[in-house]
């Protein structure tokens, strides 16, 4: 007669991985959201954000310097020269707008940098792109009146 023996009490299932290190992951958890923390631009932004506006205020203390002196600097050539009195309204408008380019460009390059590293953003682009800027409209209002008259460029 065949003996019935009672069924065994069911085992408990291992995890696959069961090795060192592993441990068994609890899905009725929510999964944890990892948060970067806020860092800011650093201190190099704004040592190079300090350098350029330094840079930037040269150029501009220049372009001011020779767009409120070119006036009287061609005058005084033209006086020289003998040629008479030199009054230009290109070069006076020349000179207007070099003034208010470098001025309005300057300060509005501090604003939007101050502003920019309160807010601990990366602002060392603001002076960089406003000097280059600066430049350029400085040459492209400058050139124009002085290459009218071909002859300030021969010696007497």
């Amino acid at each position: 007669m065949p003996v019935h023996l009672p069924p065994e009490p069911p085992q408990e299932r291992q995890p696959p991985l069961s090795a060192p290190g592993y441990q068994r992951m609890d899905w009725s958890d929510p999964v944890p959201v990892r948060v970067k923390p806020e860092r800011g631009p650093g201190p190099h932004d704004t040592v190079a954000s300090s350098a350029l506006l330094g840079v930037h205020f040269v150029a501009t203390a220049v372009g001011l310097f020779t767009g409120a002196l070119l006036q009287l600097a061609l005058r005084g050539v033209f006086e020289r020269r003998g040629e008479g009195y030199f009054e230009s309204g290109a070069v006076a408008s020349a000179q207007l707008g070099v003034i208010v380019s470098q001025g309005v460009l300057f300060v509005a390059s501090v604003g939007l940098t101050l502003f920019l590293m309160r807010r601990e953003k990366t602002s060392f682009v603001v002076p960089l792109i406003a000097t280059v800027v600066a430049g350029i409209i400085y040459w492209l209002l400058m050139i124009p009146p002085l290459w009218t008259d071909h002859s300030l460029g021969t010696v007497a």
